[in-house]
């Protein structure tokens, strides 16, 4: 057994033997050979790299626009609460809140309180029940005055 194992080998020996002389005749070089395979994968190997570059790339100027974008919005959002907190801190605002909501009256104007009968209330409910359109102020303003001369006469 042990002398087909080493008749074995010694074949195989000198069949690899051959083929590296008839390598050698026909102009093949190994270590050529194998250097040309090495770069080959090391090649691939780049182009390999270079394409997942590329691809990371696009991904990251998508990714680059969709922030931008968010951030004119950010920025437009920023300048229009800015405005609204410079509006509502200056003095114009401060005078038509105190004169809108807390009754306050400006330099030389008087303040009228008038009192409706619970009938001209229910009445004034009954013809406008629908909140005060633009239409509808000049109606108002003369009632207003017509109740302003009722009381003043009476």
């Amino acid at each position: 057994m042990n002398k087909i194992l080493h008749l074995s080998r010694k074949f195989a020996l000198r069949r690899w033997l051959n083929l590296q002389e008839t390598a050698n005749h026909l102009g093949f070089n190994w270590s050529r050979i194998l250097i040309i395979i090495f770069l080959g994968v090391v090649f691939l190997g780049l182009i390999a790299n270079i394409y997942a570059s590329l691809v990371q790339a696009g991904q990251n100027y998508n990714t680059l626009v969709q922030e931008e974008e968010k951030l004119d919005k950010l920025r437009s959002r920023s300048s229009e609460l800015q405005s609204s907190v410079d509006y509502f801190s200056s003095l114009e605002y401060k005078q038509r809140y105190a004169y809108d909501s807390l009754n306050m009256t400006r330099p030389g104007e008087q303040l009228y309180l008038v009192e409706l009968s619970e009938r001209e209330s229910y009445e004034l409910v009954r013809k406008n029940p629908e909140p005060i359109q633009e239409a509808e102020t000049q109606q108002w303003w003369n009632y207003l005055k017509e109740m302003l001369l009722n009381s003043l006469t009476n």
